[in-house]
């Protein structure tokens, strides 16, 4: 199900049932689309996407993470690709990991308003990485600040996800046959190449970041050699 040219088919198979695609989670109606993306991995997977969607007049909305070991939103690099990210007309997002804080509210408040002045944004709208137990009170609202996994989008909607490499393109098929508002979770480490299955696209994103590493160790260390 891997790869680029699934994931065109998957929007193809959407607009052809009059779905929209939608990124103002303040107003949902029937036929809507809200596509979320959770950049766990890669920036640039995540750009790789965005430029498709935008190729075919569709908004999505990226969320990104301080807390990730895969990248880092401070380097000039990263903010690079997230601000062109935004210039192709998607919402960009914070992706918060509440288990990075003792205290939560302090850990979101912290991140909220960083990303708000970093990206020049105000953001209405978060995610929550890995929410585990945070779903035990998952109305609640984290600094006044709506998010994914709120009623209104996790359970009083459709909701589906490709967390783990999940095949979700047989529940997509049945989700579009009626005309209820969708949330789809797409993360696009699955989908910005071609691979036959989860443990290879996996082992394809750490060669390609051995490459990168060796590139920057070259920027920073003259005396480094091949």
């Amino acid at each position: 199900m891997f790869g680029s040219k699934s994931y065109l088919n998957i929007l193809n198979k959407i607009k052809k049932k009059n779905f929209i695609f939608v990124n103002d989670w303040k107003k949902i109606k029937k036929k809507n689309v809200l596509l979320r993306h959770d950049i766990d991995f890669s920036l640039k997977y995540a750009l790789i996407i965005a430029k498709q969607e935008n190729k075919k007049k569709i908004k999505a909305t990226y969320f990104f993470m301080f807390s990730s070991n895969f990248y880092n939103l401070f380097s000039k690099h990263s903010q690079k690709i997230i601000f062109d990210i935004k210039k192709l007309g998607h919402k960009i997002s914070l992706h918060f990991d509440p288990t990075a804080y003792n205290d939560i509210n302090f850990g979101a408040k912290l991140e909220i308003k960083t990303f708000e002045k970093l990206f020049k944004t105000k953001l209405d709208i978060i995610s929550i990485h890995r929410p585990g137990s945070f779903l035990k009170q998952n109305n609640k609202k984290l600094c006044n600040c709506s998010h994914t996994y709120q009623d209104k989008f996790f359970k009083s909607i459709r909701y589906v996800s490709d967390s783990g490499g999940k095949n979700i393109i047989k529940k997509i098929d049945k989700l579009i046959l009626d005309e209820l508002p969708i949330q789809i979770l797409i993360h696009p480490v699955w989908w910005s190449t071609n691979a036959q299955n989860v443990k290879k696209r996996l082992n394809f994103f750490l060669k390609e970041n051995k490459s990168f590493l060796k590139d920057e160790i070259k920027l920073n260390c003259k005396t480094y050699k091949d």
